[in-house]
């Protein structure tokens, strides 16, 4: 804008004339658009530089990607209306396909040769426990609920039976001979669960039995075959595990306001206990239930996050520079090893109609065949991953050993997948907790303390699967507008205020949108990677 300014470009753009750039160097710096703005330039010597720069950039960046199979070039020109048409073969797994998955091993921070620092949680610690009631929940949960009450949430102490006002709730004295009920929701694992430990830990104490339940709703939200699929086959090794265990799996189908209420009738359940959520849907159905079986005590588990959602914080968080620290500081309570699930006596199941032996095996193609799911299942499951608890091990395990070492280099990089963990679908479904996650980092960072790129690598990966992954849950829970505009800070939605009416060089339909026919060829080839893959990359 001025004389100065002037000098100061040309002296940079010469500067970087003499710089070794590579393609990697353009994709983290995003230094092609930068110069790209001044290639119009009114100084013709500062518009010449940029011109030259960007031309040999291109031609750097070309070089780099043509020879890649997984290119984004190659993508783009699948769905680019100017190239020529190719017809991309979709990948289908039919629901009566099968095949056999990987079986969990012994995870490496469970090796008490390599790390002892991080204790066994033996005894589950009651700040991960919720108790769910009439008053507190309701109060605590009401903008979420939408009941009016406007209250900030607190946290709760678990009531242990016989003390204060829930003496009337003592476990130990109830009449009600049927097994305590875990209702697996959204932590769909047999191992590192902390909802299903804390459940058998309390069946243990009341001389109970323990069943698990799930429960099926025919659709939710949009989810497809290839999101039902991919569930349906993990809860399948869920199963399986469970009943090695002599802890019988129950599958129920409906609204969960109708079947566990019944399910605890039926069975004399003398408490029912669940894996939290910050969802909306799962406040909505927990309150249904909890309104439909009387006194019977309800206790919620995070068994989501390495530090329980309402002790990392009392409040909304602005960030992760905000909630970075309390997480941390946290670490030396929560960040534990987890005991082992024990195998039950199945004879405390006084009913025999309970047992592992009557209990319904899920079947994809049985479910899809008798409509209990009303879902679009001519949207192919996924091929790049497996479902389950040991599918997600492996790959945690190959992430750690050799992939991580190029995650801080090459994370940002669409051309370089490998370098990503790959675990984003396991822990969205619950089949890997996510505190095994961060335990076994931890692990890799004393394994390679003396390579400190991938040291930084791991530090790289911990801050975003613990802290940006738990502020996300943070934002959540304590923001009854978390998805929708509402919920924006007020900064943010003033902006959007001022610009809703500038004028936009490009408006498309939704159909030109869900069929990827835009001028832009990348968010083209990312969205049909969405579409024929199942996935697409995080930084586009």
């Amino acid at each position: 804008r001025n004389a100065q300014g002037e000098k100061e470009v040309l002296r940079a753009l010469r500067d970087l004339e003499n710089v070794k750039v590579t393609s990697q160097m353009l994709v983290d710096t995003g230094l092609g658009k930068q110069a790209n703005k001044f290639r119009k330039h009114k100084n013709k010597e500062i518009s010449s530089l940029a011109k030259s720069l960007v031309k040999k950039w291109k031609l750097i960046f070309k070089g780099s990607t043509s020879g890649s199979k997984r290119g984004l070039t190659s993508q783009a020109s699948v769905s680019s209306a100017s190239s020529k048409k190719q017809k991309l073969e979709i990948p289908v797994i039919t629901p009566d396909s099968e095949k056999k998955y990987p079986k969990l091993a012994t995870w490496h921070s469970d090796d008490n040769n390599l790390r002892s620092s991080y204790k066994v949680e033996e005894k589950i610690n009651p700040k991960r426990v919720r108790l769910v009631d009439t008053s507190t929940y309701h109060r605590d949960r009401a903008q979420q609920l939408d009941i009016g009450v406007k209250a900030k949430v607190k946290p709760l102490k678990l009531v242990h039976p016989g003390k204060g006002k829930a003496a009337k709730k003592n476990w130990k004295l109830t009449s009600k001979k049927g097994p305590v009920v875990y209702w697996m929701s959204r932590d769909q694992r047999s191992e590192d669960n902390w909802a299903l430990l804390f459940a058998q830990q309390y069946a243990e104490e009341i001389g109970s039995g323990l069943v698990v339940a799930f429960n099926l709703v025919p659709t939710f939200l949009e989810a497809t075959g290839r999101h039902y699929g991919f569930m349906l086959r993990g809860l399948t090794q869920v199963q399986t595990a469970l009943e090695e265990r002599n802890i019988p799996f129950h599958t129920l189908y409906g609204n969960p306001k109708d079947t566990i209420p019944q399910f605890i009738k039926d069975h004399d359940c003398p408490c029912l206990i669940s894996d939290f959520s910050p969802m909306r849907i799962a406040y909505l159905w927990k309150d249904q239930v909890l309104n439909e079986i009387g006194d019977v005590p309800f206790y919620e588990v995070d068994a989501h996050n390495v530090v329980p959602v309402w002790y990392a914080s009392d409040k909304l968080e602005y960030g992760a520079r905000t909630i970075r620290k309390r997480i941390h500081s946290k670490l030396e309570e929560y960040l534990t090893r987890f005991p082992a699930l024990k195998a039950q006596d199945e004879t405390k199941l006084l009913k025999e109609d309970l047992r592992c032996a009557k209990t319904e095996k899920i079947s994809f193609k049985k479910l899809a065949e008798t409509k209990k799911i009303a879902i679009d299942l001519s949207v192919p499951e996924v091929r790049f991953c497996d479902p389950g608890e040991g599918s997600a091990q492996k790959v945690c395990n190959d992430f750690m050993t050799s992939r991580v070492k190029d995650f801080d280099a090459k994370r940002n990089n669409p051309n370089f997948d490998k370098a990503l963990s790959g675990l984003s679908p396991y822990l969205h479904f619950g089949q890997v907790a996510p505190q095994r996650v961060i335990l076994e980092a931890y692990e890799a960072k004393q394994s390679f303390k003396n390579k400190p790129n991938i040291t930084k690598s791991l530090d790289g990966f911990i801050e975003e699967a613990m802290v940006r992954r738990e502020l996300a849950e943070n934002y959540c829970f304590y923001n009854a507008d978390y998805d929708n505009l509402k919920g924006c800070w007020k900064w943010a939605r003033t902006t959007l205020d001022i610009h809703k009416h500038d004028k936009r060089d490009k408006v498309y339909t939704r159909e030109q949108l869900e069929n990827a026919k835009t001028h832009d060829k990348l968010w083209n080839a990312a969205q049909q990677e969405m579409v024929h893959v199942g996935k697409m990359h995080g930084f586009l």
